[in-house]
């Protein structure tokens, strides 16, 4: 995050916010082209961390984006 002074922190205000909203959208690139895309999610709170589970295809454009760039990419499918 380039700006510290914006980030929140406060792990209520994150709870809040994640319980309140219905979409995340994920940007990715690939061969230096943007690509974003709106997901719906669930989620839970492992103690102080937020672990998102985002609702798509098993198959696709981001998945091919994802697995190629799987920084920290932990697919799950069912």
């Amino acid at each position: 995050m380039r700006r510290n002074d914006r980030a929140v922190n406060d792990l209520d205000m994150i709870k809040n916010l994640v319980s309140k909203c219905q979409v995340v959208r994920i940007a990715m690139c690939k061969d230096n082209v943007p690509y974003l895309v709106p997901l719906n999610y669930g989620y839970e709170f492992n103690e102080d961390e937020l672990i998102l589970y985002c609702h798509c295809a098993n198959e696709g454009k981001k998945i091919d984006i994802l697995s190629e760039n799987s920084w920290n990419y932990q697919p799950f499918f069912v």
